[in-house]
């Protein structure tokens, strides 16, 4: 993996959280990290992105099933990063609810 990347889109690929932790160890000069789609992605692999790119500046997390509007909002705090969250994924039950 190159270390010196700054920007790496993966736009509902196969990528699972093993390949963000690799990024987080071997790309600590990125700038960008676009996930859009990632049902696999969890927060836990997340933060160690946040913790290890201290050069990160904009994450999209839009369509991201595994990861909390909650846990978002506390990033948000805790990190300098700009976050994009198109979409917050719903459960079933609430997608019934929202069209009664």
């Amino acid at each position: 993996m190159n270390s010196r990347l700054i920007s790496i889109h993966l736009f509902y690929l196969g990528v699972n959280n093993d390949d963000i932790i690799s990024v987080s160890e071997h790309c600590l000069q990125l700038r960008q990290l676009d996930l859009l789609g990632s049902s696999i992605i969890n927060e836990t692999t997340i933060e160690s992105i946040l913790k290890r790119c201290l050069f990160l500046q904009f994450l999209d997390l839009s369509f991201c099933e595994k990861i909390s509007d909650e846990t978002i909002s506390l990033w948000k705090c805790q990190y300098k990063n700009s976050f994009k969250r198109s979409y917050s994924p719903r459960s079933n039950e609430d997608i019934y609810i929202e069209f009664a």
